[in-house]
C-alpha cells in the first residue's frame, strides 16, 4: 500500500512539475514585458522573448507574407479564379444603362459633380471656336468662288434638289393663295385701286362686291400656279440664281450676311443648354449607349486588368508590404501582441500545458517503477 501512495504521489509531483515547468515557458514567452533590474544588474529572461525580439519578429512576418502569403503570382491567380474581369464588367455594364436610363438631366450630373456652371461654359465654347472657325474661312477664302470651295459631289447633289424645292415653293404659293386672307386682300386692292372714281367708283364697288371679283382673281392665279409653264419659270428661276450664288466669292457673300446675328444662330444650332436640361433617357444617345456596352467596357477591362497585372509586382514593390507590415506590428503595445497571438493560439498552447502534466506524470510514473524494482 505504501509503494501505491508512493508511486501515485510520485505521478502527481511529476505531472504537477512538467504542466507548470511549460505553463511558465509559455508566459515566458511575453512575460515579463519589459527588463528587470537589480540594482543595474538585468535579470535573465526579461523582458519576455516576444517582446525583447519584436523587432526581428515584426520583420519576419513582413518577409513571410510578401514571400509566401501575398505575392504577384497569387493575385493574379485569385483575380482569374474569381472572375474579377467579368464582375467589373458587370457592375460598369449596369452603372452605364442606369445612366442612360436616368430621369435626371447632364445639367443634374455638373452639379452633382461641383461644376453647376458646365452647361452654359460648353456653349460660350462652342459659340467662340464656331465664331473663330467661321472667320477664319472667310479670311482664307475671301476670294475664292464658291463654286470653286464646294466639292463637286456637293453641288451635284443640291443642283438634284432643286426640282423638288420648286415643287415645294408651287405647292406653298397654291395654299397661299387659295387662303381666305388672299381673297380678302384681293378686294380689298380693287375696292382701293377704283376709290375717288365718282359714280364710277360706287359703280366698280358694287361689281367688286356682287360678281365675287375677288375670288375670280384668285382661281386664275391658282390655275396660273398650276400652269406646267409657271412650274418650270420656277424652277429655271431657282436654277439661274443658285448658279449665280455659286459664282459669287466668299467675301462678296460674308457681305451681305448681318454678321452680329450670328452667335444667336450658332446657339439656336448648337443648342448645348437644351440638351443638358433633358432627361438623359430623352436624349437620342441609344446607339452611344450600345456602342459603349457593347464595346467600349469589354475592351476597357480587358486592357486595364491586363495592364494591372502587368503593373501588379511593381505596385506591390512600391507599396513596400513588407514593411507595412513590420510597422504594423511595431505600432502594437506587448499587452495586444500578447492578446493577438492567444487569441489563435490560444488552444494550442494550452494543450503544450497539458501534455506537460502528462510527460510529467508519466516520468514520475516510470521513476516509481524503477524505485520498486531498485
Amino acid at each position: 500500500m505504501e509503494i501505491i501512495v508512493q508511486m501515485i504521489f510520485m505521478i502527481v509531483i511529476g505531472a504537477f512539475i512538467g504542466g507548470l515547468t511549460n505553463f511558465i515557458a509559455i508566459k515566458m514567452l511575453f512575460r515579463p514585458l519589459r527588463p528587470l533590474y537589480i540594482g543595474k544588474w538585468q535579470l535573465p529572461f526579461s523582458p519576455g522573448v516576444i517582446p525583447k525580439r519584436r523587432g526581428e519578429i515584426a520583420a519576419q512576418l513582413g518577409n513571410l507574407v510578401v514571400n509566401y502569403l501575398f505575392t504577384a503570382e497569387m493575385l493574379k491567380q485569385r483575380w482569374e479564379e474569381f472572375g474579377f474581369s467579368k464582375e467589373i464588367e458587370k457592375a460598369l455594364t449596369k452603372w452605364v444603362k442606369g445612366f442612360f436610363q436616368s430621369q435626371e438631366t447632364l445639367a443634374d450630373y455638373c452639379t452633382r459633380f461641383g461644376h453647376p456652371e458646365a452647361p452654359d461654359k460648353i456653349q460660350r465654347y462652342f459659340v467662340t471656336k464656331s465664331l473663330e472657325q467661321y472667320r477664319e474661312i472667310i479670311a482664307k477664302n475671301e476670294n475664292r468662288l464658291l463654286r470653286n470651295l464646294l466639292p463637286e459631289s456637293l453641288q451635284e447633289d443640291l443642283q438634284a434638289r432643286i426640282p423638288e424645292l420648286s415643287k415645294y415653293i408651287v405647292s406653298k404659293i397654291k395654299v397661299f393663295v387659295q387662303s381666305e386672307h388672299v381673297r380678302v386682300l384681293l378686294e380689298r386692292r380693287l375696292e382701293k385701286a377704283v376709290d375717288g372714281k365718282g359714280m364710277f367708283s360706287q359703280m366698280a364697288r358694287s361689281l367688286i362686291g356682287n360678281l365675287h371679283i375677288g375670288r375670280w382673281m384668285q382661281d386664275e392665279i391658282v390655275n396660273l400656279v398650276d400652269d406646267e409653264r409657271f412650274q418650270v419659270a420656277v424652277k429655271q428661276i431657282l436654277l439661274d440664281e443658285w448658279e449665280r450664288l455659286l459664282d459669287q466669292t466668299i467675301g462678296e457673300l460674308a457681305q451681305k450676311v448681318d454678321h452680329s446675328t450670328i452667335p444667336s444662330l450658332i446657339s439656336e444650332i448648337i443648342d448645348v443648354q437644351g440638351v443638358f436640361a433633358k432627361p438623359i433617357q430623352n436624349l437620342p444617345l441609344t446607339d452611344l449607349e450600345k456602342m459603349i456596352v457593347d464595346v467600349v467596357i469589354p475592351r476597357a477591362v480587358e486592357i486595364g486588368s491586363e495592364k494591372l497585372l502587368e503593373a501588379l509586382p511593381r505596385l506591390l514593390e512600391k507599396i513596400d508590404i513588407a514593411q507595412l507590415v513590420e510597422d504594423q506590428v511595431n505600432s502594437y503595445s506587448i499587452e495586444k501582441l500578447e492578446e493577438l497571438i492567444l487569441s489563435f493560439t490560444k488552444k494550442e498552447l494550452s494543450m503544450i500545458t497539458h501534455l506537460g502534466a502528462y510527460l510529467g506524470g508519466f516520468i514520475g510514473l516510470i521513476q516509481g517503477l524503477l524505485t520498486m524494482l531498485f
